[in-house]
């Protein structure tokens, strides 16, 4: 008959491991859990856990229905479920997970923020906001509700109430990256470019390889015209991140901008291996190679780009880099 007292002990072993992000150690834990105990109804949902985290989800949603037949009020196993379904793109069976708990316990707050993060992965941002608004009810110091309320307030279109949920969020932990990170797009979006800037900044304060800020942070000092500092951001963001499109194509742009042409081109090449079905890489790369008279392959370029995207062949006309078709006047 298993042991029930070493089977608790492995558990509780396994989530100190878990909480240090030691996973692997974790789920080999919960594993040896189950050895002694195959019907463990925790050890399945813990295992479950530590192997979505470690990217495994589908092995991980096997591990929450053997749960969930071992004991189906185990709260923690739906939970889990709907996460892993949530990650599938499963998402109207991740609410039913969700909404079964709700049936029975209404009081807990992490529910309420996956069911509002499941809403607001399904386009449902009116009913994501009515979730986190919920969670704020029951847990109202949670800084990571403050700023996802935030990003689904700005996706609504409500900017003002966003950056205050996003100062919420800081108010509560100022060492939160993601909350200075989201709270500097809204300034920058609506054209606060300083006080974005400072944003960004406190975010690599607190996270110095915050690829995204590093981005950022050199869009607005390109914007600023310090085309210099502007590309000093865009390299370090790819020596952390060689494969980051946007700041590949950034990078190209200054260039251009700084008349490096050669090195701008090779920038838009090396974004083009990773997307080479963006419009606006072959629209940049066209430009610089008709700006250094390299028209026919520049041509080349356009083409590609309003085949990918028709609705910048005006743009492109416009500009002077295709011929306009005169229409006959013959009847």
């Amino acid at each position: 008959m298993p042991n029930p007292e070493i089977t608790e002990n492995l558990l509780e072993k396994g989530n100190r491991f878990f909480s240090q992000k030691k996973y692997k150690e974790a789920l080999e834990c919960y594993e040896e859990a189950l050895r002694i105990n195959p019907n463990s109804a925790k050890a399945w949902s813990n295992k479950g856990m530590a192997l979505r985290i470690m990217g495994k989800v589908k092995e991980a949603l096997e591990c929450y229905k053997e749960a969930l037949e071992l004991d189906e009020n185990l709260l923690e196993a739906w939970l889990n479920k709907g996460n892993a379904l949530r990650i599938l793109g499963r998402f109207d069976e991740a609410l039913k997970c969700y909404d079964h708990i709700l049936k029975i316990r209404y009081d807990i707050p992490q529910v309420w923020i996956n069911l509002g993060a499941t809403f607001r992965s399904k386009g449902m941002f009116d009913e994501a906001l009515k979730c986190y608004d919920h969670a704020l009810n029951l847990d109202p110091f949670n800084p990571d509700v403050w700023n996802n309320r935030g990003n689904v307030l700005h996706l609504l279109g409500l900017n003002e109430e966003a950056l205050n949920s996003f100062n919420k969020a800081i108010e509560i932990d100022e060492k939160i990256s993601e909350s200075w990170f989201n709270k500097g797009i809204v300034l920058y979006k609506v054209g606060r470019l300083e006080e974005a800037l400072k944003c960004f900044n406190m975010a690599l304060e607190i996270e110095p390889d915050f690829v995204e800020a590093l981005v950022n942070s050199g869009e607005i000092f390109q914007l600023l015209g310090d085309l210099e500092e502007s590309l000093e951001y865009f390299n370090r963001a790819l020596k952390i991140n060689p494969n980051d499109v946007k700041a590949w194509i950034n990078c190209g742009v200054t260039l251009f901008h700084l008349k490096e042409y050669e090195n701008a081109l090779k920038c838009f090449n090396q974004a083009l291996r990773f997307e080479p079905q963006n419009s606006k890489i072959w629209l940049n790369l066209g430009v610089t190679l008709y700006t250094i008279k390299q028209k026919k392959r520049a041509m080349g370029c356009f083409t590609r780009a309003i085949n990918l995207d028709p609705s910048i062949e005006p743009m492109i006309k416009k500009a002077g880099f295709l011929p306009i078709k005169k229409r006959s006047n013959k009847k």
